[in-house]
């Protein structure tokens, strides 16, 4: 095809398609190798052509230039690889399909905020997936209980830390006392009768089981983290101002009662350690 005096990139283009500056872009990385006159021109071969044809092929097909280069050498097993990313991005397609769906049915942005982008739902969306089980725990706390959260909220991201941590306490021995006491504040919340002083004293008190109450306390830096700090008592404001109020006077208390609060989980900052009044 190319005959002796091989093609000029320009016709090279008009033959595949394949722009000039592309061409020029694949030879810079190393994908083509291309043979130049004496006055600089590049040349292309019958292989040459079959080559950028195949690089373009492949790049159809949604592959990346690192892929490619591998591809041209060993093409099963990047397919391969290739074929689980495009399963992966259709199940992501079809859920998002999903959440556009619900939201024209009449959902809406508060549809969208549950159903997308891996929300945990009530709280926040996790920085990574967070253990299914740990997810499972923590959402037996707002069982049978209708929260009245705009939904949006479901979008404030939970960091790396947070969701680490959340993990550790959901695994460790005697995280049901600690789900058993927040479900029930959450009622008292919802119902209007929850008092700050009363919940610190009562947490102070009685102490969570030490598993549990140790990893709170190695948790206590993240006290800090904005999605506990800013995001938790807006969140709670969303329900009722007197439920913010009750978020604002837990974190007071508990650091005048030199406790260790972080959200509305409070431990005496030592083991046995009985918080001045």
């Amino acid at each position: 095809m190319a005959g002796d005096r091989g093609l000029l990139i320009g016709e090279v283009a008009a033959l595949t398609g394949i722009s000039a500056g592309r061409i020029r872009h694949y030879e810079r990385i190393g994908l083509i190798r291309l043979q130049h006159r004496d006055s600089g021109y590049r040349t292309f071969s019958d292989a040459d052509l079959l080559l950028l044809l195949r690089i373009d092929l492949l790049r159809s097909l949604g592959l990346g230039l690192d892929s490619i280069r591998a591809a041209l050498d060993e093409l099963g097993d990047v397919l391969e690889q290739h074929r689980a990313v495009l399963l992966a991005e259709r199940d992501r397609l079809d859920r998002l399909l999903t959440a556009v769906d619900a939201a024209i049915d009449g959902g809406g942005v508060e549809s969208l905020a549950l159903n997308h982008r891996s929300s945990t739902g009530l709280v926040g969306r996790a920085a990574r997936p967070m253990d299914a089980e740990a997810q499972a725990t923590f959402a037996r706390v707002f069982a049978g209980t209708r929260v009245p959260v705009p939904a949006i909220f479901g979008q404030m991201v939970i960091p790396e830390p947070v969701v680490r941590l959340t993990e550790d306490i959901a695994g460790a021995e005697g995280v049901d006392e600690l789900i058993d006491r927040l479900a029930a504040l959450v009622r008292e919340i919802l119902a209007g009768r929850a008092v700050a002083a009363h919940w610190v004293d009562q947490q102070l008190r009685d102490p969570l089981p030490e598993p549990v109450a140790s990893i709170v306390r190695r948790g206590a830096a993240l006290a800090d983290s904005p999605v506990l700090r800013h995001g938790i008592p807006a969140w709670a404001a969303a329900i009722s101002p007197e439920a913010g109020h009750f978020v604002d006077e837990v974190g007071r208390l508990g650091a005048r009662r030199d406790a260790v609060v972080l959200g509305v989980i409070v431990v005496p900052r030592r083991p046995g350690h009985a918080p001045f009044r």
